[in-house]
């Protein structure tokens, strides 16, 4: 009952929070007993969050394709096996890897200095020597957007836009945008690159990442105004 108990919990996590009306459907005694004897189980019991917690720890970020997802496999069935857990197995399939190498960006005049920058994953790689060109700096995505060519073409992309602190998350599915919509959109309009501010509220400048769509080259997340 051990193995049932953690192999619920796992799926738990797998499966999206939805609210979908549906009619309730009559349960065997039996079956209702298991699902209650697991929901007490589960409410006093923290194996799942440790389990969680150490992979976190102990292997970290584990990008899909590299060798840290590989050492995170490895990991996750020596962990399962000591749990007692009978049909452990390893499916192998194929996937294209990205791997951050390095990057820099830095405002070469009139007042040169570096920014605090890291690049979206599946950016690709600017060309030997980087990138340089004037920046033209827009508000919002909208405003890329609606642009004429005249203004970008041949120049370097700098969405300036904020993200708005709201109760119920609305403000992050408004500035994410540009994330996935920058580089494509810059691109169009022959853009030599892309910068945004970074998708978030924390005022430190610590720039984060994330995936983006496609591959063009100098797409870059950073927090800091040009």
């Amino acid at each position: 009952m051990f193995k049932r108990m953690i192999a619920a919990g796992l799926m738990s996590c797998a499966v999206p929070f939805t609210s979908v009306a549906q009619d309730t459907a009559e349960l065997s005694p039996e079956i209702e007993n298991t699902v209650t004897f697991l929901i007490e189980q589960a409410a006093n019991d923290n194996i799942g969050l440790r389990f969680v917690e150490d992979l976190t720890t102990e292997v970290g970020q584990r990008l899909a394709g590299s060798k840290s997802e590989a050492r995170a496999r490895d990991w996750s069935v020596a962990e399962l096996t000591e749990l007692g857990f009978d049909e452990i197995r390893i499916e192998p399939f194929e996937i294209p890897f990205w791997s951050r190498k390095s990057e820099s960006v830095s405002v070469v005049s009139p007042s040169p200095q570096p920014l605090v920058a890291t690049a979206l994953g599946g950016s690709a790689a600017t060309p030997k020597g980087g990138v340089t060109g004037k920046v033209v700096r827009f508000e919002s995505l909208a405003e890329l957007q609606a642009a004429p060519i005249s203004k970008v073409d041949g120049k370097i992309v700098f969405i300036d836009e904020t993200m708005i602190k709201t109760m119920d998350g609305s403000g992050y599915g408004m500035a994410v945008r540009k994330r996935s919509q920058c580089a494509e959109t810059a691109s169009s309009k022959g853009a030599l690159a892309c910068l945004i501010r970074s998708v978030g509220t924390q005022p430190h400048r610590m720039p984060h990442t994330r995936w983006r769509r496609g591959r063009w080259t100098g797409c870059r997340d950073f927090r800091t105004r040009c």
